[in-house]
């Protein structure tokens, strides 16, 4: 479990600077926020995440902002700080875990060093459509999951049910199936499941920031690299990459996490206001991710990239099927829990 030093100091300088001077419109700190009904305190968390400016998903970020600090009447405020600004997902979680009042959007695979149940949600194919990520969320076992990851310390307002849209694959040659894969050099965020991911495919796994995947990509360091298409389309990755490869091997759920110590010193009417709102922003992301999805597809078509609808998909799924057997850390009785939710959900 990851308890850096620097992680810890920069937590307490955080919470540190979060100096109490209630009912006068400055910064309340977490540390010392009441559990009690509701009161004049004035609380500032920071959303520290590595979205990118001008996608929908980043829009909606400052929405949830300023939808909260609106229904508080200010007495929370949110401080949006996209972009990597205060450092990549593992550093912004350290941060969390250690205490900070701050928040991040990420997927459940971040949370396999405070969780590791969690990272089941980005096996590949583990969803077959989108929808399947808000029903999972609220179900029981969502429930489950949501809880065993507070109990971790690591709150998740929405139960890991937002949309951070469909995942493909931009490579500089077509793809068709896992063959196509081998000896590839793919950039992987620096999780156990992504570099299961990788493996299971028979690629070389190569993990970089995405904030330095371009760059990697233009230099050779990488050959490919998966994401959502409008996230790889602010990136600018059709200038280094001529195929789009729609594997959607991920109907991506991400959520927000914060401390569950902060959570829980946070007066209850602000904890409802933060759970309630994260419910509201997930359904924003279902409408315009949706949306922009389609949109950056059309856009990379433009600017030159070949659309590759050809994949093999029936291929990917079965060389993910080893990452089941091969992934170590879940539950013992994970795997069949989310098979039976599934196959509820989907009426089986």
């Amino acid at each position: 479990m990851k308890k850096g030093v620097l992680a810890a100091f920069m937590a307490a300088m955080l919470a540190f600077s979060l100096t109490a001077c209630g009912g006068t419109g400055t910064s309340e700190s977490t540390d010392k926020a009441s559990s009690d009904s509701s009161s004049d305190k004035m609380v500032t968390l920071k959303f520290a995440h590595t979205v990118q400016s001008g996608t929908k998903t980043a829009e909606c970020i400052e929405k949830f902002c300023e939808k909260v600090e609106e229904a508080s009447d200010g007495r929370l405020k949110i401080e949006n700080y996209p972009d990597s600004q205060l450092g990549d997902d593992d550093e912004i979680c350290d941060q969390i875990y250690n205490g900070a009042a701050m928040l991040d959007y990420v997927d459940p695979a971040k949370m396999e060093d405070y969780y590791a149940d969690y990272s089941i949600l980005v096996t590949p194919y583990f969803f077959d459509s989108a929808d399947e990520i808000k029903e999972f969320a609220w179900s029981d076992l969502g429930q489950e999951l949501s809880e065993g990851c507070a109990a971790n310390g690591m709150k998740c307002l929405d139960n890991m049910g937002g949309y951070y849209g469909a995942r493909q694959i931009m490579s500089k040659k077509e793809i068709i199936t896992p063959e196509d894969m081998k000896d590839v050099k793919f950039r992987v965020p620096s999780t156990t499941m992504w570099v299961a991911m990788a493996n299971a495919w028979g690629t070389n796994a190569t993990s970089v920031a995405f904030s330095e995947a371009y760059t990697a990509l233009s230099q050779g360091v990488c050959d490919a690299i998966e994401n959502p298409v409008p996230a790889m389309l602010q990136a600018s990755f059709q200038e280094v990459c001529k195929y789009l490869n729609m594997t959607s091997h991920m109907y991506a759920a991400n959520g927000i996490v914060m401390s569950n110590k902060v959570f829980e010193k946070l007066d209850k009417d602000l904890q409802d206001i933060l759970v309630d709102t994260a419910k509201e922003f997930d359904e924003w992301t279902f409408t315009e991710v949706s949306a922009e999805e389609k949109e950056a597809a059309e856009k990379m078509k433009e600017d030159g990239v070949t659309i590759n609808d050809q994949v093999d998909i029936e291929a990917f799924k079965e060389a993910s099927e080893s990452i089941y057997s091969t992934y170590e850390g879940w539950s013992d009785d994970l795997v069949e829990k989310c098979q039976k939710t599934l196959a509820e959900i989907r009426g089986e």
